[in-house]
């Protein structure tokens, strides 16, 4: 059985927030400067619209190059520029009950098509209780900005959820795109994490659904090891290669003595993050990774504690230490080394000056620090395979 859901205006303005929100998902489509930013060039705002046809969703989309959210909770495919461009809002992510919902927004240009990812927090603990919070007044906030929904069909797939519907416009947007859409979702747990893509195409291009879905579910992961600064307002550095990346303050920049395989991040004051990587570098257990930390730091280091590290990617150690040089005054610092599947070795070292303390366990109101960089440890994180 289908079903459907007319929404008129003040149905709409009930709603709320909530509605709000997701307004901004078909709005972008038509009005893409309506509170958000763009990176590249919108050609529907172009002033000559003459030249304009609409393409399918599948053209121009390919690309190697992944997309890395700003809060670094997860990575996704990044439809290929100009064809498609990211829509980004002036926050990271919004609070919607008691799930932070993280999510980034691509638009085709001329197929008039949208690409929307989302990682929600505070999973339910069986897709079969995501299966029945995805009801009806779930889609009215999902597609409350379109002038009608209609639930074609859904089914549990292992453990995924594809839902299938066909969408309509309100008829007073006046857009170059057509009136009828097809989309589809696709949802799914993973890592304590609530993950969601949606498609929406033209309903002449809902062949592309099929193979916009193996582009783009298999790459949406997600790293819990970066819960914790969501909230931050920091922002992703990808190293050169896209093999991994940190989670930094805006205030941070990239030192000058920095280059491709050593990058270091510093605030000029007090904090100074320094990551490396290496090939063919196993570490076959936890001596080992100390004996690496004790090799790459001053000589009179102590390393006061450790702790073992899982990501989705990668395992390995965090080893705290200290040490003061010729003049007396103390640093203290947190090691990071983790080793993916190929043996390839990631370190961070992130140091503090002037602190005498073990970083992992002292909080930063104990010491006086504006941040917690055992967040900053955390967040060094292995990227999934760009295969």
């Amino acid at each position: 059985m289908t079903e459907r859901r007319g929404l008129n205006r003040s149905q709409l303005i009930a709603t709320g927030i909530g509605i709000v929100i997701s307004s901004i998902f078909i709005i972008t489509l038509v009005f893409p400067r309506a509170g958000l930013s763009t990176q590249t060039v919108d050609t529907l705002d172009n002033e000559d619209t003459s030249s304009f046809q609409v393409r399918s969703a599948l053209e121009g989309i390919e690309n190697t190059r992944p997309y890395v959210h700003p809060t670094g909770l997860f990575q996704s495919y990044q439809p290929a520029s100009p064809a498609w461009q990211i829509l980004t809002s002036d926050t990271n992510f919004v609070v919607v009950g008691d799930r932070q919902v993280v999510e980034a927004r691509f638009r085709g240009n001329q197929s008039c098509g949208v690409i929307h990812f989302i990682v929600e927090t505070n999973a339910p603990n069986s897709i079969d209780e995501l299966n029945n919070s995805l009801n009806t007044d779930y889609f009215n906030v999902a597609w409350g900005s379109y002038g009608a929904w209609e639930l074609l069909n859904r089914e549990i797939d292992g453990d995924r959820i594809v839902a299938e519907f066909s969408l309509r416009q309100p008829a007073d947007f006046g857009t170059l795109c057509p009136e009828k859409y097809h989309a589809r979702t696709v949802s799914w747990l993973a890592n304590g994490l609530t993950h969601h893509v949606r498609m929406v195409v033209r309903e002449e291009d809902k062949d592309a659904l099929e193979r916009l879905e193996q582009l783009l579910v298999p790459t949406l992961v997600s790293y819990p090891n970066n819960i914790a600064t969501v909230d931050n307002a920091w922002r992703v550095q990808t190293s050169t290669d896209q093999t991994y990346f940190v989670v930094i303050p805006q205030t941070w920049g990239r030192d000058p003595l920095s280059t491709s395989d050593r990058l270091i991040y510093t605030d000029n004051i007090r904090f100074q993050l320094t990551t490396e990587k290496f090939e063919n570098t196993p570490l076959a257990d936890e001596t080992a990774a100390r004996d690496w930390v004790v090799a790459n730091t001053p000589s009179n280091a102590e390393i006061l504690s450790s702790r073992t590290v899982q990501q989705p990617y990668a395992i390995g150690y965090q080893f705290s230490y200290r040490f003061t040089n010729s003049e007396g005054e103390s640093t203290s610092g947190i090691f990071v080394l983790l080793n993916d599947a190929d043996n390839v070795l990631y370190t961070g070292d992130m140091r503090v000056a002037d602190v005498d303390v073990d970083l992992l366990e002292t909080s930063p109101e104990e010491i006086e620090l504006t941040i917690d960089v055992r967040e900053v440890a955390n967040a060094i994180t292995v990227m999934a395979p760009l295969s």
